[in-house]
């Protein structure tokens, strides 16, 4: 049995066979479904097992639970994960309303995948009293019925999510990479010639940059320059668990009151309508802290967002992806641009790893949208990593991908290639 073969078959996933395909998903028998979900930075495939964990984890605001009819519902039990065919949860206990509920939950990212994947004519899924989906159905859809008549409630669970599902799945990915072993998901990598590893991550890494400039041009083009850059900044500086917040409080305040008046940052991190995540959180990446900084780094250079346009017409940074990266950070001089961005456009209120991480994902895509986008999209492949966990790094060695690092060091484009390989499967 080859190397694809055997992991498929560890991770329970040999000799399921596609079932049907429509614009939103494919099915494969018996659960591992995939839907392609607008992420932040445009579309991005994410499996249906994905949500199931989820469900399990309750990694949802679980005290806002509620029908689609409006009655609270409780989790006492989430079930027991079904791996094999029928409901993905079998014996869940919740109370729905005043009425305690015992029976099995079925999880999809649309209602029509009901249909669609043919419970309303399996019998498995007559003992199904809870549908979860992802996103809202049409206003004034009427819940699905099971083969034996029965109508199970549904719930929506977007709204409830502390993150997108985007950020969902990398999270998840990176959850993989700190709990499974390395040679594991490496494996599919290792069955082909070192090349066409190297082609492969640079191919995935292309795709990601595609998006995130595509993603920052649309934000251009809806709120103008200034707001764009405002509000990218503010959804990076929140990290994955409170960028939801940060986003809705780009939206509520513009940059112009940044600069204008004194913000009351303690009020901000206090307001509990922004839905802050503070558990689980270090206190250097508390809402708190980086409010902090974000205000340090406005009072610092008010107008940053005209000195990052200024920037995006920096000559000197034609190369390749497929240029050794030391070579290309030394031919471009990527310290020296690094901390140029730094000073004009924060006024040094930014650094290490988090800096990095902000030009990777929000100013080289804005400098795209402004001049010599392909250059651009080579300075972010030969970028540092930022804050990327170091098992990435472990994971790249393991594949055989980081055996020189004096001449392949580590860079973002490669991590960003893996990270996006390990999200979609």
């Amino acid at each position: 049995m080859g190397c694809v073969a055997l992991f498929l078959r560890n991770c329970g996933l040999a000799g399921r066979r596609v079932r049907g395909q429509d614009r939103d998903a494919v099915s494969v028998e018996p659960e591992f479904q995939v839907a392609e979900v607008a992420g932040e930075y445009g579309p991005v495939a994410v499996a249906e097992v994905l949500i199931q964990k989820l469900w399990l984890r309750g990694d949802f605001r679980r005290d806002s639970l509620r029908t689609r009819r409006g009655e609270r519902v409780r989790v006492i039990h989430p079930g027991t994960w079904n791996r094999l065919g029928g409901p993905d949860f079998k014996g869940a206990e919740l109370e729905i309303g005043e009425r305690r509920v015992v029976g099995d939950v079925e999880m999809h990212f649309y209602q029509r995948d009901w249909v669609l994947h043919g419970h309303d004519k399996n019998p498995a899924f007559n003992g199904v009293v809870l549908h979860v989906v992802v996103f809202e159905p049409p206003e004034g859809t009427p819940p699905v019925r099971t083969n034996a008549g029965t109508r199970p409630e549904e719930c929506v669970l977007a709204p409830l999510m502390a993150t997108d599902l985007e950020s969902y799945a990398e999270q998840d990915a990176l959850r993989q990479l700190e709990e499974r072993d390395l040679l594991e998901l490496a494996l599919p990598l290792l069955e082909l010639p070192v090349e066409r590893r190297r082609a492969l991550l640079r191919e995935e890494a292309r795709r990601r940059w595609e998006a995130k400039v595509a993603f920052a041009r649309a934000r251009v083009a809806e709120v103008g320059w200034e707001e764009a850059c405002h509000r990218m900044a503010l959804i990076t500086l929140g990290y994955s668990r409170n960028r939801r917040g940060m986003h809705a409080l780009g939206q509520r305040i513009p940059l112009a009151h940044w600069r204008e008046e004194p913000l009351d940052v303690e009020a901000l991190a206090r307001d509990d309508s922004l839905e802050w995540v503070r558990s689980g959180i270090r206190p250097a990446n508390q809402p708190r802290a980086r409010l902090r900084q974000y205000a340090r780094w406005v009072a610092a250079v008010g107008d940053w967002p005209t000195a990052l346009r200024a920037l995006a017409r920096t000559e000197g940074l034609a190369g390749s992806t497929e240029e050794a990266t030391a070579a290309y950070r030394r031919r471009v001089g990527a310290r020296a641009l690094r901390e140029r961005f730094a000073e004009r456009v924060a006024g040094g209120a930014v650094g290490g790893t988090r800096w990095d991480t902000l030009l990777v994902d929000v100013m080289f895509p804005l400098c795209a949208t402004v001049d010599r986008a392909e250059d651009w999209a080579t300075v972010w492949y030969h970028w540092f990593a930022g804050d990327m966990p170091d098992r990435f790094s472990d994971l790249l060695r393991v594949a055989g991908l980081h055996r020189d690092p004096r001449v392949r060091p580590v860079c973002n484009g490669s991590h960003q290639g893996v990270l996006r390989w390990l999200a979609s499967r």
